[in-house]
């Protein structure tokens, strides 16, 4: 893995936010160039850099990768879904003990990066891909569970502008680049910040806790997580023989 000049220059933005965050968490980590790039571009920015992939083969290449860059005693990997298994019981007190205590996230401190999976290669013949079929999480999906904190979605290049457009209620803004390579847009970043309106479950705008605040049962869209091999599984690349984190797995899946 090698990292590329886009990897630097999304750390090197993120890096521009309040100096009073200092956690940063790579959602979607995969085989960890945006993870690393986060300890290797900006050295002195973040105190706490975690990095979340639900599959251990991928987070064991990552952790391998982290430590070919000399950054492996700087990051955090969570063998996880990022949304269901870590963020959503970030929110619940009831189900916070599901996360270890030193990954609980302080909100206020904290900024999230997410380059999910953009559900094949079906964007590249859309002249606007629609996010609403991104997967396994659309961009509301993302949205609902990312509000709480500034973030950053690495999207497809033709992403309709429009949809990210409605993120922000009003006359808000947020931030929208292309990252262009040999001339050509290789995708789009868009810079959240925290709280904005989001969707929810149906498309509909809302805020995290809008629901319980009505007394109504919250609804976001929800997903069984994917059954993974043993963690056991993560010591395929050979020079990571563990994982900092794994959530407890249930026995059976939800539908």
């Amino acid at each position: 893995m090698y990292l590329t000049s886009t990897n630097s220059t999304i750390a090197i933005t993120l890096a521009g936010t309040s100096r009073s965050r200092t956690t940063i968490v790579d959602l979607f980590a995969g085989v960890g160039g945006n993870t690393i790039a986060f300890a290797t571009a900006t050295p002195d920015r973040w105190h706490h850099i975690i990095g979340i992939e639900r599959d251990p083969e991928t987070l064991a290449c990552a952790r391998h990768n982290a430590k070919l860059y000399g950054v492996s005693d700087r990051i955090t990997w969570v063998c996880a879904d990022s949304l269901l298994e870590f963020l959503d019981p970030q929110y619940d007190s009831q189900r916070k003990s599901e996360v270890d205590p030193s990954l609980h996230l302080d909100f206020d401190n904290t900024v999230l990066f997410a380059s999910p999976p953009w559900g094949g290669p079906g964007y590249r013949h859309a002249d606007v891909f629609d996010l609403n079929t991104l997967e396994p999480y659309s961009l509301g999906d993302l949205s609902y569970y990312c509000q709480e904190m500034p973030h950053a979605l690495y999207l497809p290049r033709t992403s309709d502008i429009r949809q990210i457009a409605e993120l922000v209620p009003g006359d808000g803004n947020i931030n929208v680049r292309q990252y262009c390579l040999r001339g050509a847009s290789k995708a789009m970043v868009t810079y959240v910040p925290e709280k904005a309106v989001l969707h929810g479950k149906g498309g509909n705008n809302k805020k995290r806790g809008d629901d319980e605040e009505r007394g109504e049962e919250s609804s976001p869209v929800f997903y069984s997580p994917m059954p993974t091999a043993t963690i056991a599984a993560a010591t395929l690349c050979g020079e990571v023989d563990d994982l900092d984190y794994a959530p407890p797995r249930q026995s059976s899946q939800e539908s």
